[in-house]
């Protein structure tokens, strides 16, 4: 006699490939940024995004204390003072700290909706579940070794968070 199950083998990795493990993991990493040089990844620290955002490929000129914020190629969105929020009218919610820019002249990224983001995050993750087997092995493969490590990590936690709350409803 065998309990009834929470859910079935394949229900888990249904779990496991749905928004609501990708979408807080995409938001709480800020993946849906995605700077030029990974070098600039400093200066995205704290980048957040409005439902209004304006995806695209975006350079940020700087030159002494003002930035001028273009959509690549070259079309000009706003201009303002480095202490001031950067990209409200295309809905970011971005005030970095004026001294990651120092060396710094132009950065470029590319910003996506954090839906985009996470779909394109869920066709990445691989599983492997064997039958009969209780182990589901997941591989995430990326670019930058931290950033793949530390987005297949926050997806596990994600993942355990959403399935003890389904497991005590």
């Amino acid at each position: 006699i065998k309990p009834n199950e929470l859910l079935q083998a394949t229900g888990w990795i249904d779990l496991l490939r749905s928004f609501a493990i990708a979408d807080p993991v995409v938001n709480q990493l800020a993946l849906f940024v995605e700077p030029t040089r990974s070098a600039d990844s400093a200066v995205f620290r704290g980048f957040r995004v409005t439902p209004e955002l304006k995806p695209g490929d975006y350079r940020l000129s700087v030159e002494g204390e003002r930035y001028t914020l273009s959509l690549d190629p070259g079309v000009q969105v706003e201009t303002g003072q480095l202490s001031d929020s950067i990209g409200r009218s295309v809905g970011f919610l971005w005030r970095p700290d004026p001294s990651v820019f120092q060396g710094r002249k132009d950065v470029g990224f590319r910003v996506q909706t954090p839906r985009e983001a996470s779909n394109l995050l869920i066709k990445q993750l691989q599983m492997n579940l064997n039958e009969g087997s209780s182990f589901l092995s997941l591989t995430l493969t990326g670019t930058n070794s931290s950033r793949t490590a530390a987005t297949l990590n926050a997806w596990v936690e994600q993942f355990v968070a959403v399935a003890t709350a389904l497991k005590k409803r």
